[in-house]
Parts: C-alpha cells; sequence; structure tokens
C-alpha cells in the first residue's frame, strides 16, 4: 500500500469506528431502557382471610420490573388476616386458595378459567409453557384485573 493510500483508509477506518461505538452506545441505553419501559403501572396487591381458617394462596402474576409470567406458592394467610403480596405488573393476575383443614379452596370449581401446576412446597418462578413436573398437581385458578394503585382481595 503507497503512502498516499495510507491517510484515506486511516480516515474510512475512524468513521468506521465511530459509527460501531455510537451503534453500541445506542443499543446499551436501548437495553438499559428495556426494565424501565416493561415496568408500568402496577399494583399493590393485599390478600385478605374472612373464611375463618387458615388459607394457603398461590398466585400468577407479571413481574412488575420484567413483565415476565411468575408463580409464586404458597402464602399462608391467617383467618381474620390480611397479607401485603407486593406490587405486581397492573391488568390480570390469578390466584388460588385453600383451606387444608376443611378441603375447601377458591375458586369454586365453575369459576376456574386456569389451571396451573404447582408442587406441594413454597416456590416462586417464571412460569413456562411446560408439562407439571414430577410430584406436582394442576390448581384450577380464577383471573381478576385490578386497576393500578391499591387493591384487596378478600376471601369470605
Amino acid at each position: 500500500m503507497g503512502s498516499a493510500e495510507r491517510p484515506a483508509f486511516a480516515k474510512w477506518e475512524s468513521i468506521y469506528m465511530t459509527l460501531v461505538t455510537r451503534c453500541a452506545a445506542l443499543a446499551l441505553l436501548a437495553f438499559s431502557a428495556m426494565p424501565a419501559l416493561a415496568a408500568g403501572p402496577t399494583t399493590n396487591l393485599t390478600f385478605c382471610n374472612k373464611n375463618g381458617a387458615k388459607l394457603d394462596l398461590a398466585v400468577a402474576y407479571q413481574d412488575a420490573q420484567t413483565g415476565h409470567w411468575m408463580m409464586s406458592a404458597w402464602h399462608g394467610v391467617g383467618a381474620g388476616q390480611c397479607k401485603p403480596f407486593g406490587a405486581v405488573k397492573a391488568g390480570l393476575f390469578y390466584y388460588y386458595a385453600e383451606n387444608s383443614a376443611t378441603k375447601s379452596f377458591y375458586p369454586a370449581t365453575n369459576s376456574i378459567e386456569k389451571r396451573y401446576c404447582l408442587p406441594r412446597s413454597a416456590i416462586k418462578r417464571q412460569m413456562l409453557n411446560v408439562p407439571c413436573a414430577v410430584g406436582e398437581k394442576q390448581y384450577g385458578f380464577r383471573g381478576r384485573t385490578p386497576n393500578p394503585g391499591n387493591y384487596t382481595f378478600t376471601f369470605n
């Protein structure tokens, strides 16, 4: 390569590196903004138990930060008590609760909208569309769609 060709090559190399650097910076900026975009409005869920006996609760919801569908089980809610669940992405969530002493459960069989697999042990995991794992059982859930802000769901 002659000395006259080197400055032209260096100029294009400099332009190329500038473009690559700017594209990388834009991609990083866009990626860092994604959780904020996914977050959106939230609903602070609280569950109250007025049924007279302890309930074990499972909730399917969208994570407020990532937007991923999550399953969280089993949360004990004592008789006459309320238990804050926390912030979830505003919109649809699903619940299932049971009283193991009386074998009663919520929702009633004719109100089931979705079925999800759960183990009997406490879990919090991202939901995947896969068959039930060994040792898991399907439970019938019902959905609710509260507005953003605070929402209290009461089991009677």
